[in-house]
């Protein structure tokens, strides 16, 4: 799987167990984000996808 396609991947699998509060591809405070789950208003994850190689 190419980045893209985890970005896409990833909020999909998540919204499953944190009712619909995952987001893609986003910006969070002065940087990008590309998974960013909120729950109560509160950042509980925040993950950067980059494939190396």
């Amino acid at each position: 799987m190419d980045e893209e396609a985890l970005r896409r991947h990833f909020p999909v699998q998540l919204n499953e167990h944190f009712e619909e509060t995952a987001i893609g591809k986003t910006f969070n405070y002065s940087g990008k984000t590309d998974i960013l789950v909120r729950v109560e208003e509160k950042n509980i994850f925040i993950r950067r996808i980059q494939i190396l190689g």
